[in-house]
């Protein structure tokens, strides 16, 4: 049978939902883990935490009630 569309879109935002706890929960661990690279390169002394360029790159991310 087709679904509704309002039935999709409930159906969404409790994927949605249910995946933001997940979502900033990797937000944060990545963050410490950066901050642990950062702290390290300072630790080594100015002159190496001066030239050192650090790049970040992600893909789109997770499907967050994309169907």
């Amino acid at each position: 049978s087709l679904e509704s569309e309002s039935a999709r879109a409930l159906r969404a935002l409790r994927l949605t939902t249910a995946a933001l706890p997940r979502n900033y929960a990797a937000i944060s661990f990545t963050d410490a883990q950066i901050g642990r690279v950062i702290d390290a390169l300072e630790a080594t002394g100015p002159s190496i935490a001066d030239n050192t360029i650090t790049c970040l790159w992600s893909d789109h991310g997770w499907h967050l009630g994309d169907t």
